[in-house]
């Protein structure tokens, strides 16, 4: 068994569990982006998928360089999600938001796993970017509560339209919305 040493040994054993979910997270993005760069698609799963669940063995190792390669795949796929969608909300929101909990996480998770080392020298830093972390996945989670527009399509609004069963193959009906005279008395064209 694996001496711990340090202040507060029982920090390091949320560790464990962390990497097996990041392992199953992994696994499951690096089958996926496997499809998917086989079909032509994107091969940013591929990698991330496999740079997650590198990160998660050496977690689940107790290794603090586990962090220090998720910390490299998050930053990667920051400018990821940037370069893809852009500066609007919601895709940026669906890019990151998963990422930016497992970087709270594993931010979280590095004092202790140094602490199992002797060394306490970033400490402080890391409690001080988890409190920015987890400030900013709060900001992010209230705006989502903030009304805003679909995103915009080729520089102009897009506008849905509400369609009938009948029509919901057409080009831009959303859904196959109920006709005015069942729908709610606030029903709009």
């Amino acid at each position: 068994m694996t001496k711990i040493t340090g202040k507060r040994p029982g920090a390091v054993y949320f560790v464990r569990p962390l990497g097996g979910l990041m392992a199953l997270i992994g696994l499951a993005m690096t089958a996926g982006g496997g499809y998917l760069a086989t079909h032509g698609g994107s091969r940013y799963f591929l990698f991330m998928g496999l740079m997650l669940t590198v990160a998660a063995g050496l977690l689940i190792g107790l290794q603090p360089a586990g962090a220090w390669i998720y910390a490299l795949a998050f930053l990667l796929t920051l400018c990821w999600a940037i370069w893809d969608a852009g500066f609007s909300f919601w895709p940026l929101f669906s890019r990151l938001f998963m990422f930016g909990v497992l970087d709270l996480l594993v931010t979280l998770a590095y004092p202790p796993l140094k602490a199992r080392q002797g060394d306490t020298g970033l400490h402080r830093a890391c409690y001080g970017l988890a409190a920015l972390l987890a400030l900013c996945l709060a900001a992010s989670l209230g705006y989502t509560l903030v009304p805003t527009p679909i995103v915009r399509a080729h520089g102009r609004r897009y506008r849905s339209t509400p369609c009938h069963r009948a029509q919901s193959r057409k080009i831009g009906c959303i859904g196959a919305t109920p006709p005015p005279a069942i729908a709610s008395p606030h029903w709009t064209r």
